[in-house]
């Protein structure tokens, strides 16, 4: 038994249910002489996505002319794969660095591909710096721009509302349950000293809030 109602109740509404579940209900009646023996017919319902999830949106180009699907979720719009662009909107070089102690010393914008193999581009996009990141001309196509920690939260939180029973990054990573669309990949990271890290463990994406002046 999932449930009861009280005298007079003709509805019932159930909650924590998983998306894209079947669920199979029947009903009998109870009163201070017991049950009844006799159970309506069962009826089958699979729950579906909500309307408000992982809503196919336009695609956008940035200056380098990649084009990117994107996804709503509530009321925000995310590309679904990671930026690629080695130039500023005003056709500035966002320079490649690959020698670690470069990287690791670096004040100004710079991209890489993981473990410098370019073939790895193809499959998780580019790695940026923070000082490419947070730089005023932008990397972002036209339009969009890197998410702050507090938007971050509004896609999480949303989420965690419309799937109470389902873990927010599963449903955010590739191959996973992914009912938000988002497709996040497992692209690794570049550390302070210019190594790498964790590809196909472990995706990290950039956020434009600084934590302090060491630190973003």
């Amino acid at each position: 038994m999932v449930g009861y109602t009280s005298t007079g109740i003709v509805t019932f509404k159930d909650t924590g249910l998983i998306v894209n579940t079947p669920y199979t209900y029947r009903v009998n009646s109870y009163n201070s002489n017991g049950n009844s023996i006799t159970y309506t017919n069962e009826i089958t319902l699979t729950t579906t996505v909500p309307t408000a999830l992982n809503i196919t949106g336009p695609t956008v180009t940035d200056v380098d002319g990649n084009v990117y699907q994107t996804v709503t979720n509530g009321n925000q719009n995310w590309t679904k794969s990671n930026l690629n662009v080695s130039h500023y909107r005003n056709g500035d070089v966002i320079p490649q660095v690959t020698d670690p102690s470069v990287w690791s010393n670096l004040t100004t914008g710079a991209w890489c591909y993981y473990a410098n193999t370019t073939l790895n581009g193809t499959t998780y996009g580019k790695l940026y710096n923070w000082y490419a990141v947070n730089d005023s001309r932008g990397i972002s196509p036209i339009g969009y721009h890197i998410p702050s920690n507090e938007e971050w939260d509004v896609l999480t939180s949303f989420l965690s509302s419309l799937l109470p029973n389902e873990a927010v990054g599963d449903n955010m990573k590739k191959n996973t349950l992914n009912h938000s669309g988002f497709t996040g990949i497992m692209g690794g990271f570049r550390g302070y000293a210019g190594e790498f890290y964790s590809v196909e463990i472990n995706g990290q994406w950039w956020s434009n809030s600084e934590l302090n002046q060491t630190a973003a």
